[in-house]
């Protein structure tokens, strides 16, 4: 099963929503978190290098991940790691 992610635009502030498969199951769970108007999303593939802004350290991206795109702004990317999701900003 594969997650889906989507970003939903709403004037000024954005919705994404991850629906994550849940093994074995073939439900999935709904994760929504606020944006302020983003303008794309992005998968960062599993194993490529980054840079956390927030925590000033580079990491590897354990699994796929979705980040949210300001066209040459910044780039946020909720990354799932030990069952569950935090953001790191990767550019700003």
């Amino acid at each position: 099963m594969e997650d889906i992610g989507l970003l939903i635009g709403d004037g000024d502030r954005c919705r994404l929503i991850i629906a994550e498969g849940v093994r074995d199951t073939g439900a999935y769970r709904l994760l929504q978190f606020e944006e302020p108007g983003a303008d794309f999303l992005l998968v960062s593939r599993k194993g490529a290098g980054a840079y956390d802004h927030n925590t000033g350290h580079g990491f590897v991206f354990p699994s796929d991940s979705v980040e949210v795109n300001w066209f040459e702004k910044a780039a946020r990317a909720y990354v799932f790691k030990d069952g569950h999701y935090y953001v790191a900003q990767t550019s700003d």
